[in-house]
């Protein structure tokens, strides 16, 4: 049957495991205060070793989420309350210049106070069969301003998404991203509540932070996308109401 469990600190897990449907809440010392996207003391709830998979599990206030220090694989997993991102995309201390493959299968999540997935590492991020309802910022994210850059790549399929949101994807176009975007399905988009406002949208990338970011180029789900990073065609994305 499926459990309830309450996570206090970030599990390092080391080998594929199957949640069977299972639910982890974190708590307040996994949180280290409340679940606020400005809160900057959180900490993940699970670090993923390279190659391992995670399945059929139901998130609640997760912290700062699921880090993949490597290849890493999340199947049906449901983000049930985000606080900062569903999960992060990177690499082990030494192994930055390594390509990995992160991939997201399935799952589902009501909204992300900031970006569902975001990628620090060297590699491509998949996401295939992902549902999304509610506010967020953006599903993909290529890290703006890590003291690491590199090129990443993206691929985005067979989606479901409603928002309100941002961005879909968002890219460095100064470090070569490059993203496939293939039936992405969009809702709401008639209603400001429930808008996606761009498909994908490109920046050049720092590495150092600064407060805000302006994009140098936006694409609506309407338009074909012909920039360096954005490139894709019209039909890629189907608009259902």
């Amino acid at each position: 049957m499926p459990f309830i469990a309450f996570s206090t600190i970030c599990a390092l897990i080391f080998q594929s495991t199957n949640f069977r449907n299972g639910t982890l809440i974190g708590t307040f010392s996994l949180l280290n205060g409340r679940c606020k996207v400005n809160n900057g003391r959180m900490k993940y709830m699970m670090t993923l070793a390279n190659g391992v998979t995670v399945k059929n599990a139901i998130l609640d206030t997760p912290g700062m989420g699921i880090y993949c220090e490597g290849n890493c694989i999340l199947q049906n997993i449901y983000y049930k309350k985000l606080c900062y991102h569903a999960a992060g995309f990177g690499f082990k201390t030494g192994r930055k210049s390594t390509p990995y493959t992160y991939q997201v299968i399935g799952g589902a999540g009501i909204g992300s106070p900031d970006k569902y997935f975001t990628q620090s590492g060297h590699g491509t991020t998949i996401i295939n069969g992902f549902c999304s309802a509610g506010k967020f910022g953006k599903l993909f994210c290529s890290c703006g301003n890590c003291p690491h850059q590199c090129q990443r790549n993206a691929k985005i399929s067979n989606s479901l998404l409603m928002g309100p949101g941002l961005t879909i994807a968002s890219l460095n176009s100064n470090y070569g991203d490059k993203i496939t975007i293939s039936n992405v399905t969009l809702f709401g988009q008639k209603s400001l509540r429930t808008k996606i406002s761009f498909a994908c949208q490109e920046y050049k990338a720092l590495t150092f932070m600064t407060p805000k970011m302006t994009p140098t180029a936006s694409y609506t789900p309407s338009q074909s996308a012909r920039g360096k990073s954005c490139a894709y065609s019209r039909p890629s994305i189907r608009i259902a109401n």
